[in-house]
């Protein structure tokens, strides 16, 4: 027996020497442990050495040490046991179990316990200064309690004493107690009370540790810093089952005591801690272990080391960092594809088997899945070779994919499809995709259903029954028209314009869609704007997203993502430009979308015309709906007929649609697990057991996975392996334009599969929206008060808009009046300073008949050579503005439309990014035609001369509009015909009188009237008075006073009370009359 001196027992120290490659037998441990009645394993960093001592009672140090010595590689050394000396001031942390004792740390069916002792790590690592303690001591009244546990979930679960005199005295005093009801009810719930499957399962655990002899456990951390305590702490806390978690508190004078004596606590006669450490040999063994580095596979303490299934082919040597030419050399011509590597040996799987399977990739950030996807990659490169396989990688994040450009092999540069926003700004080319576009009439219907769930990923919540059915009426609406003369901004269009509405409608042959869009959608605009409102907000901002503008506006595509699926090339669409964007979602929807809309249309060839192809997706979940999902889950449980296989990479399950997880568990026959967090641990565990727990894939390294692979329909034992890593330095500073490697690649790519986008664009922002400047328009033109413009919008909107305009300068309210300010009546000024009489007026009059339009009018005051003379931005709805409309105003179009001036005149409206172009000419419009025409016959020519996108210079000359606007007097004086925009003549109108002269008749009665007013320098013509004397508008009477040399002035002024549009004539001219 031990001896006791006082309260301390008397101990025998074995300082532990451990070799650093031997692994004490766990379960040799575990038996060593059961023998002792009591002990203490105590961890001491002073700072230089770390120090394990194992204490055993003094009669039976040597005994213990001959054990060890059988089981253990190192050196021994009994010494003396003296007191520990902890720091004396600090923390300390208590051990105590999550859950009751009766839960075991892990289950016992277990084949082997997780062997942590993480504590000494974490000391080894970074913690100079740090205690720790456990001792045990034999616990016999714990089987009792366990006993007592078992018995009472068995019979249905037990009552305390006080519960039950409580619940007999409330039964007396109930009126409707009787007591041979009571005697019934519990006889049917003994008879029916079965346990869940949960419980069973916990009650026959309990059960398991009645079996084995039981501890006392004492876990204690000191450190001299709170921190450092609860990172060691942490490190007990790695069990999946029951926890030992710490309470923390300051190190004081009774605490050091029970240190230094090495007390352990026991259950009490009548107060039983169940919250107390009672472990069995097998459990203690999983703290009190040695701690085993492996050079060949880092792995933290306590993880799984399974050895690959000699399925898995064993391929040869290869080093933890190898380039694509190690690849090569490893594989040797060989059809086999390299997955990892175990202790410094790679091993792999046969083409054949890696080729036709769906592989799912999990792991928390930082922990290698992108890392990993691209040494895949590379990897089938170089089993496969070039051509023979498709490779499709979306990259959310953007430097993975330049990553991939960099490490790709000289033979596959030219097989590169490189899609990405951000090529426009820095090489002028974008590769342009028209997500609407199908090869063949049976893709149609399949192309809508993907389009929708790219959609409804991209709506997320605000998704709904009444937003599908407006979207599908939209899509049917412009898919109606044949391919090649429409855009995915046309299915915004649809809503906003009736023009664009009416184009399609002419191809329409579904009456549905023709009685939704002429009878339903208008009746719903009145009933229901909101609805509408909220479908335009959303893909308003997608549309007019100026990043993603060439691939919204494309008509059509430069490059087929099915002709490259089919064709072995390598498709590497970047979006780390839309990172942080809603526009991120939605694009990489739209790609999978059109992906997978194009592994449907292979269903319909033979299968040597089906080549393999993979579709690696970062962040799988950022891109995927429940209804893109369905579509995703069924392509899978199809893959025979499509041979498109999918690479989802995400970081925990539960971020994906429940279907395409449940898909992905199913029909994944390659799972590769890094490290992940406690939730996915334990949904991911059940792929592994029994041989990783959540535990193991907690805790793996970065770049360590463990894989499941199913060969035919055997499904191996995992297995874990280490990531291969390639090494890839991109340039410094930007790599697009100072990574060699990278921009040549991207050019070359481009020059293929791209289009000339001009990146000299002069952009046209409106500082108002469509609604504002309807109302600035109104004021300026006739007036408009407060009141008149609640009866329009409603009070509150009419006071939201008035405030915003006024906060910003461009009204002022008098009274209920509206005013325009200095700044408001700047922007409604349509002069321009250059060109000649005609030149000026033609622009002022074409600008005001657009404002009154509701476009929003830019005029080119200065007559630079950068902007067309006018750009006119058309209204999409009260928020947004859409296409650009660009205005060119030309005199004696024989002369001046030369060859150089055309070109110069187009690439003005191709840089201000106009969608159409009017030209308007005073006389011969058939010579702008004719010039026009033979540019049309040298498209491609003209748009490589103007950096231009072909098919949009294309639609631009197709939709050319020439206005002709007659001038007063020819060259040689010859009388014309004066006429306004329409081609009226002014002097039929005015009888055969002059302008001035029909004034001077009319003037007595306009004044009369309070149609005309006159100031004191000045008379002022209002548009009633307008009307009285033949014209349509004030811009049409100025235009002809001024044309026929009469000074006039077009201005605002106040008048009984309002704000007023006039024109205004000299008062001394009208006297001299």
């Amino acid at each position: 027996m031990l001896g006791r001196q006082g309260n301390v027992w008397r101990f025998r120290a074995l300082e532990l020497l451990p070799h650093p490659e031997i692994d004490p037998e766990p379960l040799a441990l575990e038996h060593l442990l059961a023998r002792l009645h009591r002990g203490c394993f105590e961890v001491v960093h002073d700072g230089r050495h770390l120090r394990l001592y194992l204490l055993v009672a003094e009669g039976e140090a040597g005994g213990v040490k001959k054990a060890l010595q059988d089981l253990f590689e190192g050196r021994l050394v009994v010494v003396e046991a003296r007191p520990p000396e902890p720091p004396s001031r600090g923390w300390v942390g208590v051990g105590r179990l999550e859950r009751g004792f009766y839960h075991p740390l892990f289950k016992h069916t277990e084949k082997k316990p997780v062997s942590i002792n993480t504590a000494a790590l974490w000391i080894d690592a970074v913690e100079p200064g740090v205690f720790v303690q456990i001792c045990w001591e034999h616990e016999p009244r714990a089987k009792s309690v366990i006993a007592e546990w078992v018995y009472n979930r068995r019979r249905g679960g037990g009552e305390s004493t006080v519960k039950m005199v409580v619940r007999e005295l409330l039964d007396l005093i109930d009126p409707s107690y009787s007591p041979y009801d009571e005697l019934m009810r519990r006889q049917h719930y003994m008879m029916q009370r079965h346990l869940l499957p949960v419980e069973n399962e916990e009650v026959r655990q309990a059960e398991a540790k009645l079996m084995h002899r039981l501890y006392a456990v004492a876990v204690r951390v000191v450190a001299d810093d709170k921190g450092k305590v609860e990172r060691v702490c942490e490190a007990f806390h790695q069990f999946h089952y029951n926890n030992i978690v710490c309470r923390i508190k300051r190190l004081d004078e009774k605490m050091l005591e029970r240190i230094r004596r090495r007390e352990v606590e026991h259950l009490g006669v009548f107060f039983r801690d169940k919250r107390l450490p009672v472990l069995t040999p097998k459990e203690l063994a999983a703290l009190v272990n040695v701690p085993r580095p492996v050079p060949s596979l880092p792995v933290r303490l306590g993880i799984a080391v399974l050895e690959p299934p000699p399925e898995i082919v064993k391929i040869g040597e290869l080093p933890g960092e190898l380039s694509f030419d190690d690849l090569r050399r490893l594989v040797g011509g060989r059809r086999v594809v390299p997955l990892g590597l175990f202790e410094g040996t790679a091993y792999g799987l046969p083409v054949s088997e890696f080729s036709r399977a769906h592989k799912a990739i999990f792991g928390t950030t930082g922990a290698g899945k992108s890392s990993y996807a691209r040494y895949l990659m590379l990897s089938l490169l170089a089993a496969e070779g070039c051509g023979r396989t498709s490779i499709v990688y979306i990259d959310p994040n953007g430097d993975d994919a330049l990553k991939l450009v960099k490490s790709l092999p000289e033979e596959c540069v030219d097989r590169l499809v490189y899609i990405d926003p951000r090529t426009v700004e820095y090489y002028g080319r974008v590769v342009k995709i028209n997500f609407l576009e199908y090869r063949e009439p049976a893709e149609r219907d399949k192309l809508q259903e993907t389009f929708l769930g790219a959609v409804a990923a991209y709506f997320q919540r605000f998704w709904g029954p009444r937003t599908e059915h407006l979207m599908r009426m939209a899509v049917k609406l412009v898919l109606s028209a044949p391919p090649g003369s429409y855009s995915l901004s046309d299915v915004y269009r649809v809503f906003v314009d009736e023009e664009t509405r009416a184009r399609f409608l002419e191809y329409v042959e579904d009456d549905e869609v023709a009685e939704f869009w002429e009878e339903q959608y208008p009746a719903l605009l009145k009933k229901a704007p909101d609805a509408v409102q909220s479908v335009l907000n959303k893909l308003g901002k997608f549309t007019l997203d100026p990043l993603i503008r060439p691939f919204v506006e494309a008509k059509r595509s430069t490059v087929d993502l099915g002709w490259a699926l089919d064709n072995g090339y390598i498709v590497v669409v970047n979006m780390g430009a839309l990172k942080g964007t809603e526009s991120l979602n939605f694009f990489g929807s739209l790609i999978l979308s059109r992906i997978f809309a194009a592994a449907y249309a292979r269903g319909e060839r033979g299968e040597e015309d089906r080549p393999t192809a993979f579709v690696f997706v970062d962040e799988l979940h950022n891109f995927v709906s429940p209804a893109l999902a369905r579509l995703i889950a069924q392509m899978m449980a199809e893959t025979r007929k499509f041979r498109v296989f999918l690479v989802a990479m995400t970081q925990y399950p539960r971020q994906l649609p429940e279907r395409l997880r449940a898909a992905l568990y199913e029909l994944a026959k390659h799972v590769f697990t890094f490290q992940v967090g406690l939730v996915s641990a334990r949904e991911l565990r059940k792929l592994y057991e029994p041989y990783a727990t959540d535990h193991d894939l907690i805790n793996l390294p970065d770049y360590t996975f463990i894989a499941r692979i199913r060969v035919g329909k055997t499904t191996l034992r995992p297995f874990t392996l280490r990531a291969p890593y390639i090494p890839v330095e991109l340039g410094r500073g930007n790599p697009y334009l100072d990574d060699p490697v990278v921009r040549s690649r991207i050019e070359e790519s481009l020059g293929r599969h791209g289009a000339p986008v001009s990146t000299e664009r002069v952009s046209v922002e409106a500082p108002v929206s469509p609604l504002e400047w309807r109302i600035l328009v109104q004021v300026e033109k006739s007036g408009l008060t407060l009141g008149r413009l609640a009866e329009q919008l409603g009070l509150v909107r009419a006071a939201q808009v008035v405030e915003s305009l006024r906060q910003r300068g461009f009204l002022e309210l008098k009274g209920e009046q509206l005013i325009l300010t200095s700044r408001g009546e700047e922007l409604l000024d349509f002069s321009t300073r250059h060109g000649g009489g005609w030149h000026r007026e033609a622009i002022r009059s074409i600008a005001e008949e657009l404002a009154e339009r509701g476009y929003y009018v830019v005029v080119d005051k200065a007559g630079g050579e950068d902007r067309p003379d006018i750009v006119a931005l058309k209204p999409l709805d009260d928020e947004h503005w859409g296409e650009a409309l660009c205005v060119e105003v030309v005199s004696d179009p024989e002369r001046h439309m030369t060859h150089e001036y055309t070109l110069k005149l187009l690439k003005r409206c191709v840089r201000a990014g106009c969608g159409r172009l009017v030209i308007v000419v005073d006389r011969d419009p058939g010579v702008v035609e004719e010039r026009l025409r033979v540019l049309q016959l040298r498209l491609n020519r003209v748009a490589a001369a103007l950096g231009a996108d072909p098919d949009l210079l294309a639609e631009l000359l197709e939709t050319l509009e020439v206005r002709v606007v007659p001038t007063a007097v020819g060259a040689e004086g010859e009388e014309e015909e004066a006429s306004k925009v329409q081609g009226e003549s002014v002097e039929a109108k005015a009888g055969g009188k002059s302008i001035l002269e029909k004034i001077l008749d009319e003037l007595p009665r306009l004044l009369e009237e309070g149609s005309a007013f006159r100031k004191k320098e000045f008379i002022a013509l209002t548009s009633e008075a307008v009307k009285h004397l033949g014209y349509q508008s004030l811009s049409q009477l100025y235009s002809e006073l001024r044309n026929s040399g009469i000074e006039a002035v077009y201005k605002t002024v106040w008048y009984r009370g309002r704000s007023v549009r006039v024109v205004a004539l000299p008062a001394k001219l009208l006297e001299q009359q």
